[in-house]
């Protein structure tokens, strides 16, 4: 099979800390030419072009990421063993999240976008890795029940340079 290049995309990461999932933005920074591929890719695929114009990409990109650090309420105080949350409805909206979540990560149109490299950062917990955390254990999962596994890509395995290289075709 082929990756359908899906308008759902669902990022699974390893948080580095709970007060940060990525402080110092490097998961990020590995992520950017990757979405910008997957957007140019997206675009020429959808408009049928082998060569395109420069601003094709950017009027095509009609495709949303789901990072559940910026989707979903998190808690105010994850100093205990009980996240603590000051606001009801915010917990209650993270609760219908936490029950649907298998409709982000499952679907068979989402494409689940691994960062299974998580960074160390200075004086970082070396467990808080992404083979260890049960969150991104149920997002891996949940994204081979129904979605083809060439819809499940690892891209720490992918070097940043060949990101931007394949974006740049």
């Amino acid at each position: 099979g082929r990756c359908t290049f899906s308008g759902v995309v669902a990022l699974s990461y390893a948080r580095e800390s709970p007060q940060d999932p990525d402080p110092q933005r490097a998961q990020l920074q590995s992520l950017r030419p990757v979405l910008v591929w997957w957007m140019s890719e997206r675009a020429r695929r959808k408009l049928g072009y082998t060569g395109m114009y420069p601003d094709a990409a950017i009027k095509t990109a009609d495709f949303g990421v789901f990072v559940d650090v910026m989707s979903i309420f998190q808690p105010d105080d994850e100093t205990s063993d009980a996240p603590a949350y000051t606001k009801p409805a915010e917990q209650a909206s993270f609760g219908r999240a936490l029950h649907n979540i298998g409709l982000v990560f499952g679907h068979y149109g989402t494409t689940v976008l691994k960062l299974t490299k998580t960074p160390q950062p200075p004086g970082g917990d070396p467990l808080r890795i992404y083979t260890r955390r049960g969150w991104t254990h149920l997002e891996r999962r949940l994204g081979d029940l129904e979605a083809p596994a060439f819809n499940s890509i690892d891209v720490s395995l992918w070097p940043t340079a060949v990101a931007e290289r394949a974006a740049r075709r």
